[in-house]
């Protein structure tokens, strides 16, 4: 262990990129289903989405949120997009 890895993390450093830090790895999604559709999930910028359930599941500090209390209704021009 050094010295460095108890630091804690410098608050000037810059924070990471918000579409980076919520990129959630391909084989992830590949197995993560809509808790309240079953149906596959789409991931559009910082939260994944359901076409079925029409509902969209936010991403915080890179984790899936999938709790259907947490998620929102999509409009219907944002179901056009998916």
């Amino acid at each position: 262990m050094t010295a460095t890895d108890n630091q804690a993390p410098n608050p000037d450093s810059p924070a990471p990129d918000a579409a980076t830090s919520a990129e959630i790895d391909a084989q992830l999604l590949e197995i993560l289903r809509c808790p309240e559709s079953g149906a596959e999930l789409t991931q559009v910028g910082d939260e994944l989405w359901c076409r079925k359930s029409r509902r969209a599941y936010p991403i915080q500090n890179g984790l899936p949120v999938l709790l259907v209390e947490e998620a929102r209704q999509l409009t219907d021009h944002e179901l056009t997009t998916i």
